[in-house]
């Protein structure tokens, strides 16, 4: 049997690089058409996600992945492909925050916690509780609503 013979990684990264960037139409394309299947399997997939959240080595597996990536790879994520998806992602994710941070700003409109004391009271910790409860009563009514 002949000995197989792979193309250098070079022409291998260069040639996936130039394709897969052309194919940045279709990928949205048939990304948004999976959406519902998507939700589905997903949604289904509860106990997997548990399961293997739960497994006895995955803090290990996280870790080691994280040394094998390095702080290096990290960084050049974030210059190369991060720093410039930025701007875009925050204007096309407005609505959606506004819609997650809006119940929680509402909520604290009007809400009295109580009266300032002096710099340093201890009484003042009593109004970051309230605020901090208040707030976790908002979540916990948003979470019954199903959102």
């Amino acid at each position: 049997m002949a000995a197989i013979k792979a193309k250098p990684v070079e022409a291998s990264a260069r040639k996936w690089a130039e394709r897969a960037g052309a194919a940045s139409g279709e990928y949205a394309d048939q990304a948004i058409a999976a959406a519902t299947h998507w939700q589905e399997r997903a949604g289904a997939a509860g106990k997997n996600y548990k399961d293997a959240v739960t497994q006895g080595n995955v803090e290990s597996r996280f870790t080691q992945g994280v040394q094998r990536a390095g702080s290096g790879k990290y960084a050049k994520g974030i210059r190369d492909k991060g720093s410039s998806r930025y701007a875009a992602g925050v204007d096309a994710s407005q609505a959606e925050f506004s819609a997650g941070v809006g119940p929680y700003l509402s909520g604290l409109n009007g809400f009295d916690p109580g009266t300032r004391g002096l710099r340093g009271s201890p009484g003042n910790y009593d109004i970051s509780k309230k605020v901090g409860e208040h707030l976790k009563s908002i979540r916990l009514q948003r979470q019954g609503a199903g959102r």
